[in-house]
């Protein structure tokens, strides 16, 4: 379990992650993070901010070799693929798990892929499916594992949102195509399909670690309406929460988590100003609320590298960061990302 360390804000410190071994390494400036050098595996963390070695599960025949890395391998955990050891030319590589065909990347040891296991899936055992064609034959390999518990909270005190907690007065039309239009841009920043941009490298989001709303968490939302100029309450809704919520004062920065293509940046209605990065075949981190944004559409951008500021625009009640972790539809824990152990 990550711990949550309270108060702390200093400089972020870099390790350097070889396999499932972790290691302290010389500190540096907070204001310090394009990497030059070619070590794999460095990680970018506020000080006090510990990760765990990853749990592996292994899968082998004949024809290949299948690794799959994950913090836990509970719900809402990202899972990290390598496919090796494969005998002959592959044709393809393709990996399967819930349902969905997960897209699968070439490099020069072999294969890589990236998913997640759903928060709202059942605890117990599931497997991941890896076919690999050859010339002349296929072969398949079914890699099985136990979904654990994600332990997501529930917080119980209603956050008034103002205006946002108004669900019945309606709309104006412009503020209703404001809306639109914002929903088109983040519609067509996540219908985006680029290759995999992922590095070895990868970096906290934030230069200090304090959580204040976790991942998946049941948040209970206060709805009222307007009669005669006043609130009259009515009874509050719950909404899961798809990301995690950092604490931050306005102004202080906000970092790439992984390598990848900016999709999206601008000032969305609910969301206030918002970054969608992309990482390719399917994955995304965005980043909301920030007061400012340090980077434009088109621009590629490398882990650990200052996007924006902290800020409370859009549906925020103060200063704090949102992020998510998009992978192949699915949402998972951003933190759950750091301890892969990803391979270049």
């Amino acid at each position: 379990m990550t711990e949550c360390i309270k108060g702390v804000r200093t400089a972020f410190r870099r390790i350097t992650v070889v396999g499932a071994a972790f290691c302290s390494i010389a500190a540096v400036s907070c204001g310090i993070f394009r990497v030059k050098e070619t070590s794999i595996n460095k990680r970018y963390l506020p000080e006090g901010y510990q990760i765990t070695s990853p749990v592996s599960v292994c899968g082998c025949n004949t024809d290949f070799t299948v690794m799959l890395y994950s913090r836990g391998f509970a719900q809402g955990d990202a899972v990290y693929a390598e496919i090796t050891g494969i005998s002959g030319i592959p044709v393809s590589v393709e990996l399967t798990f819930n349902g969905r065909t997960i897209p699968s990347s070439q490099r020069k040891w072999g294969f890589r892929s990236f998913f997640c296991v759903p928060p709202e899936m059942d605890e117990g055992i599931t497997a991941a499916v890896v076919k690999c064609k050859m010339a002349d034959h296929e072969s398949s390999l079914e890699i099985p594992f136990s979904v654990g518990s994600g332990q997501f909270k529930v917080d119980t005190s209603a956050l008034d949102l103002g205006p946002y907690s108004d669900y019945v007065s309606k709309n104006s039309p412009e503020l209703q195509a404001c809306i639109d239009r914002c929903s088109e841009k983040k519609k067509t920043a996540f219908a985006e399909m680029i290759n995999d941009r992922f590095s070895s490298n990868l970096a906290h989001p934030r230069d200090m670690h304090y959580i204040t709303s976790e991942f998946y968490s049941k948040r209970v939302i206060a709805q009222y309406r307007i009669e005669n100029g006043k609130r009259v309450h009515l009874k509050d809704d719950i909404k899961i929460h798809w990301g995690t919520d950092f604490r931050g004062a306005e102004g202080t920065p906000v970092y790439a988590m992984a390598t990848g293509h900016v999709a999206l940046s601008g000032l969305m209605y609910y969301e206030g100003n918002m970054i969608i990065l992309d990482h390719g075949n399917g994955i995304f981190t965005y980043y909301m609320h920030m007061s400012g944004r340090k980077v434009k559409e088109g621009d590629d951008v490398i882990a650990g590298e200052k996007i924006g500021v902290v800020g409370s625009t859009g549906m925020a009640t103060g200063p704090h960061l949102h992020v998510s972790l998009l992978m192949n539809k699915e949402h998972a824990d951003p933190l759950s990302l750091l301890c892969l152990p990803i391979r270049d």
